[in-house]
């Protein structure tokens, strides 16, 4: 875990602070509930997990945002570890070796550097599930807990798992109750608190976007069919054969080392696949984040199925069995270069946001910093993911940000004066596009001079932009 850290402190040197809308917005109420003003309204649904950690890391102040993404990151890096650790205990190091690489060559690295929370959500499950294999069965109990905090769909494993443990372990039953509460406690009852609506997460995560498997015709198809496209085939085949291998009755003979805990495996997946489905089905969004458990837990199993095959076609042999690694690695190496390639797109896209997180930064204090601007007016973006970003840096509510970035053919949805701050080279170039996006009757200024990254413009009614930019600039 200190190995992980530390890793994740120095990818900050490589990726920057390349986080996406979520954490930001994590951050921001991190810093909200310190000051006892949560206001989780007008930003990602609530998710108790992130906070847990953005809360303590506010009282960092301006480093909070980055001291996250190397908790997130580190997450991820943890998954690869816990990957490798069962893969081995299930059939040998071989295993875990091909489960780690498979598990790169998902959308890991992407998730890690937008600082998403499914990574350490998956290594939490993945930690329970080792710990439970252990005999550890409170602390795997503690971990599916916390893991609960980071997807709703960890809760019935984790009531399936409690009720297990009121059966099976007498002595766990009083930890069991605070275990079972603390998810819904920390789902409804912030939001409750702050809003009156103890829901308001569940409503939220409802909001159909582009990418929604909620918009399909069939969701739980759906869900089923993204879950293939996440997963490599030669990892999906290898899952099929370590579940064929555990069913035989003669798994000791393939090299799988726990046929049991394989089958369980195997369960959960199609478990969490499922509930995902169900999930969509009932209208929410459906993201494929929400998969990255189950792929995980696919790559660990695909890695056995690997190294049951070597391990039948090797027969005891190690040069036989060194010939397999070769052929599985080759006949696998199409969809790793296609996966590499990937890798290589996440990296610039990850610059890119790191960038454009600290031009904006920049762009705040070239406009005068934060007191200059609120006074001035009500703040807005003209890029979709950088409202929590803007809140940050202004020092204010996620929901005190406009979005000024409409459809197309819409007006900016405004209540001037607004300081609205866009990127020149985005499409939503209130220089270029001032026609178009400034509704009738209003006037837009620039309060900043022109340079490559953010530029902040003033919205006022007609007539009344001058004279508002140069009473902005003299405070």
């Amino acid at each position: 875990m200190v190995a992980c850290v530390a890793l994740a402190a120095l990818s900050l040197l490589v990726l920057g602070v390349s986080s996406g809308a979520d954490a930001w917005a994590w951050s921001v109420w991190g810093r909200e509930i310190l000051s006892l003003d949560l206001d989780p309204t007008n930003g990602p649904s609530w998710k108790p997990l992130p906070v847990l950690f953005t809360t303590p890391l506010a009282l960092f102040g301006d480093a909070a945002p980055a001291l996250w993404a190397v908790v997130a990151r580190a997450g991820a890096l943890l998954l690869l570890v816990l990957a490798f650790r069962l893969g081995s205990r299930l059939a040998g190091p071989l295993a875990g070796a091909f489960a780690t690489l498979a598990l790169v060559a998902t959308d890991l690295a992407d998730y890690a550097a937008s600082a998403d929370s499914e990574p350490l959500t998956a290594a939490l499950l993945l930690g329970a599930f080792e710990r439970h294999l252990d005999a550890r069965r409170g602390q795997a109990l503690g971990l599916l807990a916390v893991a609960a905090l980071g997807r709703p769909e960890a809760w019935p494993l984790l009531l399936v798992y409690a009720a297990f443990l009121c059966v099976r372990e007498p002595s766990l039953r009083l930890a069991v109750i605070p275990a079972v509460v603390l998810a819904p406690a920390l789902w409804l009852g912030p939001p409750w608190l702050a809003t009156g609506e103890a829901l308001s997460a569940g409503s939220r995560a409802n909001r159909l976007t582009e990418a929604s498997l909620a918009a399909a015709d069939v969701p739980m198809l759906a869900v089923v069919g993204l879950m293939l496209e996440l997963v490599a085939l030669p990892v999906l085949a290898g899952a099929i054969v370590a579940a064929a291998a555990a069913l035989s009755g003669r798994a000791r003979g393939a090299g799988l080392r726990a046929a049991a805990a394989a089958l369980w495996l195997a369960a959960a997946i199609g478990a969490w696949v499922v509930l995902v489905g169900i999930l969509a089905q009932l209208g929410f969004t459906g993201n494929e984040r929400y998969l990255a458990p189950a792929v995980a837990a696919t790559c660990v199993l695909g890695g056995v199925g690997a190294a049951v095959i070597a391990h039948v076609i090797g027969a005891g042999s190690r040069p036989r069995t060194a010939i397999a690694v070769v052929v599985l690695v080759a006949l696998a190496a199409p969809f790793g270069l296609e996966r590499a390639r990937n890798l290589a797109g996440f990296r610039a896209e990850a610059s890119e946001r790191a960038r454009t997180i600290a031009t904006l930064e920049e762009g705040v204090a070239r406009a005068g910093g934060p007191a200059r601007v609120l006074a001035c007016g009500g703040p807005a973006v003209a890029r979709p993911g950088t409202q929590g970003t803007l809140a940050w840096y202004l020092g204010v509510g996620h929901s005190k940000v406009a979005r000024a970035f409409p459809p197309e053919q819409e007006r900016l949805a405004l209540s001037p004066p607004s300081v609205v701050f866009s990127r020149a080279e985005r499409r939503f170039n209130l220089v270029a596009q001032r026609e178009r996006l400034v509704a009738p009757g209003l006037e837009i200024a620039p309060l900043t001079g022109r340079r490559r990254g953010w530029q902040a413009f003033v919205v006022t009614q007609a007539g009344e932009a001058r004279a508002r930019v140069a009473r902005c600039r003299a405070n």
